[in-house]
């Protein structure tokens, strides 16, 4: 398998790239530092998730890949703007995607292979997924989109589940109350993020993902924390059903 010597020269190359942003800084370290470790739980998240899916040898490998790639971008990102949202500074996905597409290694991956690891990572962040090329492209942006947020919501767990402000921002809340996405740009208080991490669920798709995330009891860590509001706490019922169903299936 031509992939394991290209995810052998990726792993050398991330060490050595994320190197190349270590400094005396401290607050610099830690968003570095933060992003090594979330690269590996994806790309494990992103292998175990293919696996679970009974794909190819190949694929599996493949995904791993993409895991392993996706966020190459977030180390320029922090190092210049020292901020990982979008919004405030450049699409992480794109300016990763412009460094790997100048690394040998991205040379070296056949056609479908390179296209479906650019679809995939150039979609692991936007609120949609674009229309997909083939079938196999847009499974590949639906594994790390899993599998990344299965990491997000370990990295940002005790930022989130906090004592409430007691105010949503009514663009929010109503997305929440209907089970749509919410924009980064439109949040305003911590309790936005709450809503953000629980609807969330909607955007799933695979029921692997939606059991580790219940088993991991971030949902419920998540939910202990939210002001008192009848709406949500309906919204809430809601979405405890939907998960339950899901992974029943």
């Amino acid at each position: 398998m031509y992939l394991k010597h290209i995810i052998s020269e990726a792993e050398k190359w991330i060490a050595a790239y994320s190197s190349s942003f270590h400094n005396e800084d401290k607050e610099a370290m830690w968003g570095i530092g933060l992003k090594e470790a979330h690269i590996g739980f994806v790309r494990r998240n992103c292998k175990e998730l293919a696996q679970w899916l009974k794909l190819t040898e190949h694929d599996v490998l493949l995904a791993e890949l993409i895991g392993l790639l996706h966020d190459v971008g977030r180390f320029r990102q922090w190092s210049v703007y020292r901020t990982f949202r979008d919004n405030l500074s450049e699409d992480h996905a794109e300016l990763g995607l412009k460094v790997i597409q100048e690394q040998s290694l991205y040379k070296e991956l056949d056609s479908e292979d390179r296209s479906i690891l650019l679809f995939a990572i150039s979609n692991h962040n936007k609120k949609f997924i674009a229309q997909a090329p083939s079938e196999r492209h847009l499974l590949f942006a639906k594994i790390i989109r899993d599998a990344d947020k299965l990491d997000i919501y370990r990295v940002n767990i005790e930022y989130v589940c906090v004592p409430p402000e007691g105010v949503f921002t009514p663009v929010c809340k109503h997305n929440f109350l209907k089970a749509e996405q919410i924009n980064g740009g439109d949040m305003q208080t911590v309790d936005d993020r709450k809503l953000l991490y629980l609807v969330w669920v909607y955007d799933l798709y695979f029921p692997w993902t939606m059991k580790k995330i219940v088993e991991k009891g971030y949902l419920d860590r998540v939910i202990a924390t939210l002001p008192r509001d009848a709406e949500v706490e309906q919204a809430v019922e809601r979405l405890r059903k939907f998960i339950n169903s899901e992974i029943k299936c």
